[in-house]
């Protein structure tokens, strides 16, 4: 949602050192607000009082600041206006302000125009006279000489500081636009000011796109507790769910600053990607600035890390210790749930056999046919375990111990189809227990392991029974 903005209005104050107004020079709300004979400090809100003094302060140092934001108590409302203040030799203060920042340079503008206008005409008055053979009042001459040196000195002035504030605003613009990371800004509203082209090139909206926008339309960003971000989990569930919105206002005002926090942005193509960012009210609570970067290459090896940690070099599944904590968590889960879960104890037959006669490479192919075998014969959340040697170890969340028999068959029917394909003369073939974990009769993990591996080796002893009597 976009927020309506504020008409563009502004105003141009000579201010003396004690902030009593001596001349309004410019005024785009004169038939709404006067100006008067009155002190400037009047119009400040109290609460952005001891901030108007501080940069009075630092104008009367520097001579010239730029793009300061003030609260304004004008009329019944509380307005919020940007100011330039420029200090001439004099100690009187030239108060540009402006409700918007694009229009600050327009009524900087404003007083160079009217300014020339004020040289001009006082040149012109004098041409005519001289011209005309006219007497001038010394008085009166005297104080249009005084006007118009004033007038070329401001003008002078003005010229200088204007200079000195192209180069603080072209620093400025230089410095955001060639650091590495995004840069946003938003005002009180939570409406976009800036973006450098970091921010443009990562968002995927321009600035003119962007500006006056919601934060949130255009930041738009998913946090996790852990951030350990699954980008294709996370993905599909942002694309079923309604949008994710953060309110960064709400985060600032819990947390005061948001320092390295880690989430997932949308840009505007909606190809997800994780990021760091860090963000902090500007003063006084009015705007705040967000600074990101892309750490996707930073993820993407998190991620390699974490599943090397957690994989079974040979095979490619989880090995004993990831498999294990997989299963302890799926139990805790299953308890507080009241679902069944259930566990398959596997063990390769005739490895050793396979080894000595064929050697150990062959042995190591037929672990990772069999690893692949289980792999592509379960659900998305049942996991293969490499316990060691020839042992694996299956884990079906939701499943009783009449589906884990089911899919023991599958997983039987793939052996023989393996071994009928298989060129070498060994069948590919494995015993199996199964245990169920469930609400009625709970155990703890080395009791449901142990409860599989004893029916494992029950038909293990059976099938080599069979063969003797063979």
């Amino acid at each position: 949602m976009i927020k309506t903005k504020q008409q563009n209005s502004g105003f141009i104050l000579k201010l003396d050192e004690d902030s009593e107004i001596k001349e309004v020079i410019f005024n785009s709300r004169k038939d709404q607000i006067r100006f008067d004979s009155q002190n400037f400090s009047q119009f400040i809100d109290p609460g952005s009082l001891k901030k108007y003094f501080s940069i009075l302060k630092e104008a009367r140092e520097k001579e010239v600041v730029f793009g300061r934001e003030i609260n304004l108590q004008l009329g019944e409302k509380t307005e919020s206006y940007i100011f330039i203040v420029l200090n001439n030799l004099a100690d009187e203060s030239i108060l540009i302000a402006a409700n918007q920042s694009e229009g600050i340079i327009k009524y900087y503008e404003e007083l160079m125009k009217i300014n020339n206008n004020y040289v001009n005409n006082l040149r012109r008055t004098i041409k005519d006279k001289i011209e005309q053979e006219k007497p001038v009042d010394d008085e009166i001459y005297n104080e249009m000489s005084r006007l118009n040196n004033e007038l070329v000195n401001l003008q002078r002035q003005l010229n200088k500081q204007n200079l000195l504030l192209k180069a603080e605003k072209e620093k400025y613009r230089i410095t955001l636009s060639s650091i590495a990371e995004g840069v946003i800004t938003a005002d009180q509203d939570d409406l976009i000011v800036y973006l450098n082209s970091k921010a443009e090139e990562m968002l995927g909206w321009t600035l003119s796109e962007a500006r006056g926008k919601e934060c949130t339309d255009i930041f738009k960003i998913y946090i996790e507790e852990n951030n350990e971000h699954d980008l294709e989990i996370i993905s599909d569930e942002l694309s079923k769910a309604e949008e994710v919105e953060i309110s960064l206002s709400e985060l600032l005002l819990e947390k005061g600053e948001i320092n390295n926090q880690e989430a997932l942005l949308t840009p505007k193509n909606n190809k997800i990607f994780p990021i760091e960012f860090s963000a902090a009210s500007v003063e006084e609570n009015q705007g705040k600035v967000i600074i990101f970067r892309d750490i996707s290459e930073r993820k993407d090896m998190e991620a390699r890390l974490r599943k090397y940690a957690a994989t079974d070099l040979l095979t490619e599944v989880l090995n004993r210790r990831a498999g294990l904590d997989y299963l302890q968590e799926e139990m805790e889960k299953a308890a507080a749930s009241e679902d069944s879960l259930s566990i398959i104890f596997i063990d390769v037959n005739d490895l050793k056999l396979v080894n000595d006669n064929f050697g150990h490479q062959e042995g190591d192919e037929l672990l990772q046919k069999v690893s692949d075998i289980l792999q592509h014969s379960l659900r998305r959340n049942d996991k293969v375990v490499r316990l060691g040697g020839d042992e694996f170890l299956l884990v079906l969340p939701q499943s009783d111990r009449e589906a884990a028999e089911k899919i023991w068959l599958r997983i039987r029917k793939k052996f023989k189809q393996a071994t009928a394909a298989n060129s070498k003369d060994y069948k590919i073939a494995a015993s199996h227990g199964a245990a169920e974990y469930s609400p009625d009769y709970q155990k703890d993990l080395d009791q449901l392991i142990n409860e599989a591996d004893h029916a494992m080796y029950k038909e293990k002893k059976k099938m080599k029974s069979a063969e003797n009597i063979r």
